[in-house]
C-alpha cells in the first residue's frame, strides 16, 4: 500500500479480541514503518470483526492510506475545548446539566450492542 507516498507492506493477522465480555475473532491489519518528514516513523493499524471483512477491509486500506503528516494547528493559543472557567465543559444550564447531550446516561448505555447486536 501506499502511505505518506511511498509504498510499505501491509499484513492480515487472525486475532482474537473480547468486546464487553464477548470473544471475538477478528482481523489486524499493520503496515511497516513508513519514514516521516520529521525523522519519525509511521504505523499504521486497523482492526474490524473477521465476519465483516467484506464490508470492512477496503475501508481500513482506504484510512491506511489516507494518513497524511499534515497537522491543523491553532496559533491564537486556544487548545479547542469548550471548558468554562469553572472547568465544567459544554454551556451551563440552570440545573446545571452541559448542554450537549453527552454524559454517564447509564440507561443509554444497553440500548445499543453495536457491531455485536449483528454478529449475535
Amino acid at each position: 500500500i501506499t502511505i505518506l507516498d511511498g509504498e510499505t507492506t501491509r499484513s492480515r493477522f487472525d486475532a482474537d479480541a473480547t468486546f464487553d465480555g464477548h470473544d471475538l475473532p477478528v482481523d489486524l491489519h499493520v503496515s511497516e514503518a513508513v519514514p516521516t518528514d520529521d525523522d519519525d516513523l509511521l504505523v499504521t493499524i486497523g482492526v474490524y470483526p473477521q465476519d465483516l471483512r467484506m464490508q470492512e477491509e477496503s475501508n481500513v486500506l482506504e484510512l491506511m492510506e489516507g494518513v497524511t503528516a499534515d497537522i491543523d494547528t491553532n496559533d491564537d493559543g486556544d487548545d479547542g475545548s469548550d471548558e468554562s472557567e469553572n472547568g465544567e465543559n459544554g454551556d451551563d444550564d440552570a440545573d446545571g446539566e452541559n448542554g450537549d447531550g453527552g454524559g454517564d446516561d447509564d440507561e443509554s448505555e444497553d440500548d445499543d450492542d453495536g457491531i455485536l447486536g449483528t454478529l449475535e
